[in-house]
């Protein structure tokens, strides 16, 4: 495969750090892009970029908080499908599923690398700032039913939640992820992550069932 470099840039094109829905038939049409760039097109690696790079950006920078930082993750996230599409398995994720759960251990790692340095360097100020992916579930998740719990939840709760939700099948994560911190519709989480809507929505009662069961089981 010839050297290229991903497409580059902070936030995706046009400024735009929202997701965008995909357009119809997007599982076979993103399948077939990823299938090219594996083959060394770089101008199917700029199509895949334009289609996914905000859903990227919105995932990643709610779990950074930081714009240049998730335009970093962006960049290594479509710089990772340039060397490893080839391996992509589409009976484990959907395209999108697999960028954005690459998003996502990105953006946790560069959280994480940020707090060792901040530890290092001694500044209390970073070491006692709770990092995006250990704040993620800690509060005013809703309950299947739709009702709204109490917004508050002890350290104890938070760390049963937070462990409950790195359990979750990929799909299930992504799926509550996107609903509930990047303020997506179940409509449009569809179109991200190449599924039916009937399927998000079952992934994501499914997946805050999981959730609450583990919140009850730790309480009782």
């Amino acid at each position: 495969m010839p050297t290229q470099a991903a497409p580059t840039g902070g936030a995706p094109p046009g400024g735009q750090a929202g997701p965008g829905p995909a357009s119809p038939g997007s599982a076979s049409d993103a399948g077939a892009l990823l299938r090219r760039v594996a083959g060394g097109d770089a101008a199917a690696l700029s199509d895949l970029y334009d289609r996914h790079a905000g859903a990227v950006f919105s995932l990643s920078l709610r779990i950074v908080g930081d714009e240049a930082e998730a335009g970093r993750v962006v960049q290594q996230v479509f710089a990772h499908a340039w060397q490893q599409a080839s391996r992509y398995d589409p009976a484990r994720a959907s395209v999108a599923g697999w960028l954005l759960e690459t998003a996502r251990g990105a953006s946790i790692d560069r959280v994480r690398a940020a707090r060792r340095a901040g530890a290092s360097a001694g500044d209390p100020a970073d070491e006692a700032t709770p990092s995006a992916p250990e704040s993620v579930a800690t509060v005013a998740l809703p309950s299947p039913a739709g009702t709204q719990g109490d917004d508050g939840c002890t350290p104890a709760q938070a760390s049963r939640l937070r462990a409950a939700l790195a359990e979750l099948p990929a799909l299930q994560r992504l799926a509550i992820e996107l609903a509930f911190f990047g303020g997506l519709t179940s409509v449009e989480i569809a179109a991200e992550l190449e599924q039916t809507e009937g399927t998000i929505n079952d992934r994501l009662l499914t997946g805050l069932k999981s959730l609450r069961s583990a919140l009850e089981d730790e309480t009782a």
